[in-house]
């Protein structure tokens, strides 16, 4: 792990990469365990409008991830691409933590949230091209160091928010705190 650490942190590009991958991964990690319950219970959604709405969110996820890749490999560059898709995350969750209801939460879902999805591919392609010409050795601990990043963000940050948010008659700050995690993301690429 010493490895993976030393060689993310002598490498500006993949160190930008392994700070966003956790707040990428705060993100999700942030809404995934209290998504049903705001949507459902919060917001007023039928349980069968909810699974309709993830279903079509995931499939639009898949479909963005794999045009704003090609979109990016064209262009040869990804800063742009991850600030634009940064910026998506910000709106998504932003909007729902601002006007909570039911219609945001759909077209957040639908719109926003799933182009932000597409972040995380975006980032482990900007790893491997930061990454280029690393003895494979390096190569090969960058990657797992990236890994274990996103997983330590999935790991921590549930536990955490449940904590804050325990006792709460709303589960909404959660949105608040994955909108300030997309926030991080577009000036870690601005910057």
């Amino acid at each position: 792990m010493l490895s993976s650490l030393s060689a993310i942190l002598h490498n500006p590009g993949v160190r930008i990469s392994a700070i966003s991958i956790f707040f990428f991964g705060l993100t999700g990690a942030t809404t995934a365990p209290f998504l049903s319950l705001i949507g459902i219970h919060e917001l007023g959604l039928s349980n069968a409008h909810y699974s309709v709405l993830i279903f079509i969110a995931s499939c639009i996820n898949v479909v963005a991830s794999v045009g704003i890749g090609m979109l990016a490999d064209r262009m040869g560059h990804f800063r742009m691409p991850m600030l634009v898709v940064s910026l998506f995350g910000v709106v998504g969750y932003g909007a729902v933590y601002l006007v909570p209801n039911q219609l945001v939460f759909v077209v957040s879902a639908l719109c926003c949230l799933p182009i932000f999805g597409a972040l995380n591919s975006l980032i482990f392609a900007n790893v491997r091209s930061a990454s280029r010409g690393l003895p494979l050795k390096d190569l090969v601990a960058v990657n797992a160091g990236v890994r274990a990043i996103i997983s330590a963000s999935w790991v921590l940050v549930p536990g955490i928010v449940g904590f804050f948010l325990a006792g709460r008659p709303s589960m909404l700050p959660a949105f608040l705190y994955a909108c300030l995690g997309a926030l991080a993301c577009f000036f870690l690429y601005l910057l």
